[in-house]
């Protein structure tokens, strides 16, 4: 059976912080979902949205490269669309950017991450639509197994914040003592922090 300790944790000296996070939205539904919770985060740390969506690069139809003006023009509409989608799903006061890109998912994030310093990532993992597929499957997966940063999903399953509005926020941080899962005690520390949530740590016993 699982066992849960509850108990008062000093945070180390240097909590790790947000200052930029990378907002992924492929105008899903489950993208919309993420929004909140990069607003909630960036509104806890003071931090920077960066608001990014990827056009698939393709050729037209006849076989032919399009030409640089057409290029200009579908980055233009794409970014109405991130803007008109924003306005659907405000950020409300926190300060963000609009960055369209073109080709595979990771290659457009890879540079911004390194350039603008990306300190976390948010994305939904599901969408209803063609264009929803975007960030399904094996794409979010990808973007967890090579970001230099941390990725937060948001699930299919996952309340909106509305729903827990009204009772102190709790964290349960899960842990099998290895070095991976004490370098994400340090993220689970700074949040609870910031958010004065309360920390939960579980470590689930093998049956025998």
């Amino acid at each position: 059976m699982p066992q849960a300790e509850k108990q008062t944790a000093q945070s180390p000296a240097a909590l790790h912080s947000f200052k930029r996070i990378l907002l992924a939205t492929d105008f899903s539904v489950r993208s919309a979902a993420a929004v909140p919770y990069a607003r909630l985060l960036a509104e806890y740390y003071g931090a920077l949205v960066v608001v990014v969506h990827v056009i698939p690069a393709e050729e037209q139809a006849d076989g032919e490269t399009e030409t640089q003006a057409e290029i200009d023009q579908t980055l233009k509409l794409a970014e109405s669309k991130v803007r008109a989608f924003l306005a659907e799903n405000p950020l409300g006061r926190v300060p963000y950017e609009i960055v369209v890109g073109r080709g595979a998912v990771w290659q457009v994030f890879a540079p911004l991450v390194e350039k603008q310093h990306i300190d976390l990532i948010v994305l939904g993992t599901h969408g209803w639509s063609t264009v929803g597929k975007l960030l399904l499957g094996s794409v979010a997966q990808h973007i967890f197994n090579v970001a230099p940063c941390p990725v937060l999903s948001i699930s299919p399953r996952a309340r909106t914040l509305g729903d827990v509005t009204g009772r102190p926020p709790r964290i349960l941080f899960a842990t099998n003592f290895l070095p991976a899962s004490l370098k994400a005690l340090y993220y689970a520390l700074s949040l609870a922090k910031a958010s004065h949530a309360e920390l939960l740590l579980l470590h689930a016993l093998r049956a025998s």
